[in-house]
């Protein structure tokens, strides 16, 4: 199992990645930044992605509220904001089911430039057959664990977030015991290290493979744990028994 990172993904849409994308995957929080879930400059959604087996395809009057979608919530104490992380497992199963109808819905009350253009992104994976890995429970506290060693030893950006999410997308690779395909080297020559996996690397582009369990492949775990003695916690709502 291939997962490909955010910045590999825009750039086959591109048309600038030589390397095969067809039938691969992606982590839900790279669909997430693909989709244009996310406004990064305000710090809120764009729009709420619903659970598909929660609503119909009719046509609505009014954009899905909140509560319609999955939610995460990883707390960093007083160190960092919190963060609350929606539709992970929705934007999931509206690619891995192909449900683009109700995804047109979640996005009619966009301009229609906006609806245009996350319109063709959807498209793209749906024509390249790409499916999508949710961020689990397990990735979730893989996630934390790792972002807490990270910033121990390294600068993180200047927007928290943004790390965080690069931080995820490694999370939900190991949980998965995947490959990563990425271009961000110093992020992911740390986990690889930290999670002994195999890496290589050609032209630019590093392949990670995370082929053992995270348990027997996890080193300093107890260091590891730290982030629970500072009040940091990940949490789920409406995930209705995914977790």
């Amino acid at each position: 199992m291939e997962i490909l990172d955010t910045q590999i993904i825009s750039y086959a849409f591109k048309n600038t990645y030589e390397g095969k994308v067809s039938r691969k995957y992606i982590a839900s929080i790279t669909a997430k930044e693909f989709l244009l879930v996310q406004n990064p400059e305000k710090a809120k959604v764009n729009y709420y992605v619903p659970l598909p087996q929660r609503f119909t395809d009719s046509i609505r009057d009014h954009p899905f509220p909140k509560n319609s979608s999955d939610r995460i919530v990883l707390e960093f104490g007083r160190d960092y904001p919190t963060i609350s992380e929606f539709g992970n497992l929705a934007i999931t199963d509206m690619i891995n089911l192909g449900r683009k109808s109700l995804f047109n819905e979640a996005l009619r009350f966009l301009s229609k430039e906006m609806r245009k253009t996350i319109l063709r992104r959807f498209d793209f994976l749906l024509e390249q057959e790409i499916r999508c890995a949710p961020l689990s429970r397990d990735a979730a506290e893989i996630g934390m664990s790792l972002f807490y060693a990270f910033a121990s030893q390294y600068n993180i950006k200047q927007n928290p977030r943004n790390t965080i999410y690069d931080i995820l997308i490694l999370a939900t690779t190991i949980a998965s015991s995947a490959t990563l395909t990425t271009q961000d080297s110093l992020l992911n020559r740390f986990a690889s290290e930290y999670f002994q996996g195999d890496i290589t690397e050609n032209a630019g582009i590093l392949s990670i493979e995370f082929g053992k369990p995270v348990d027997s492949g996890r080193r300093n775990s107890q260091e590891s744990k730290g982030y629970i003695n500072k009040g940091w916690r990940a949490s789920l709502k409406n995930f209705q028994g995914a977790w």
